[in-house]
């Protein structure tokens, strides 16, 4: 296994907006992740995973169009589910 550092871009944005704000119960909640590899090296069996935290969230109603495995409050996605 090699370890990279600072080649991969993770950002994580709620609705849009990539800093912390409030929703109201009820409120659909749009997650989007994006990674970009800066590094030269290409990256293989990369794995994104996401803690969502907040006793109001619905799982019972999650839509991921990738098909994330959902063990408790993560979602992780690999490349089965993002080959991308």
């Amino acid at each position: 296994m090699e370890i990279v550092k600072n080649s991969l871009n993770l950002t994580i944005s709620a609705n849009g907006e990539s800093s912390d704000q409030g929703i109201d119960f009820g409120e659909t909640i749009n997650y989007s992740i994006s990674y970009i590899n800066k590094g030269e090296q290409p990256m293989n069996d990369v794995i994104v995973m996401a803690v969502l935290e907040g006793e109001a969230l619905d799982w019972r109603n999650l839509v991921d169009p990738n098909n994330g495995k959902v063990t408790g409050r993560t979602i992780v996605w690999t490349k089965d589910e993002i080959p991308e």
